[in-house]
């Protein structure tokens, strides 16, 4: 089956993913900057159906793209993980959409954007903002990348599992 910008969109509402990602493939306003992160898979959706699956493993449904196409973010099937696919070759697994919302976090603080932290959280559904900037300030400038990334996963594993 070849992809399309409106069965993603499809997918995206079917699966309840938060109202950004649908606003941003319906056209609508999202928020600052929020194109630099996260953008519509364009070139994906020009391509033919044996492109794509040069592009993609066999049934991974597209999301979004990290705004340069570098990247697509996608969901396996039958799956709660998000699988960055590397338009080069290769890819990094979040284990759910919070551990990746986690991670988008750590790129944000690099980024310096702390006018957008608020926004951001509330607009991606990310419920554990305040734990996540009090794990940063902490560990971010102490711990190597994957240290780093291995206790945020954790936390965000422990966080969820304290809420439910």
């Amino acid at each position: 089956m070849k992809h399309s910008k409106k069965s993603t969109l499809e997918y995206l509402k079917e699966n309840h993913f938060p109202l950004v990602y649908i606003n941003m493939y319906e056209g609508k306003e999202i928020p600052k900057n929020f194109d630099i992160s996260f953008g519509i898979p364009e070139e994906l959706y020009l391509c033919s159906e044996s492109q794509q699956k040069s592009l993609l493993p066999e049934g991974y449904q597209p999301l979004w793209d990290d705004g340069n196409f570098d990247a697509i973010f996608c969901r396996p099937p039958e799956s709660e993980m998000i699988v960055k696919v590397y338009v080069e070759g290769g890819e990094k697994t979040y284990s759910s959409y919070l551990h990746f919302v986690a991670h988008m976090f750590v790129l944000f603080w690099e980024l310096e954007w702390d006018d957008l932290f608020v926004e951001y959280a509330k607009v991606l559904d990310f419920d554990y903002l305040d734990s996540m900037l009090v794990f940063l300030e902490k560990y971010h400038k102490d711990l190597p990348t994957e240290e780093l990334e291995n206790r945020m996963d954790a936390l965000i594993s422990d966080l969820v599992a304290s809420n439910a």
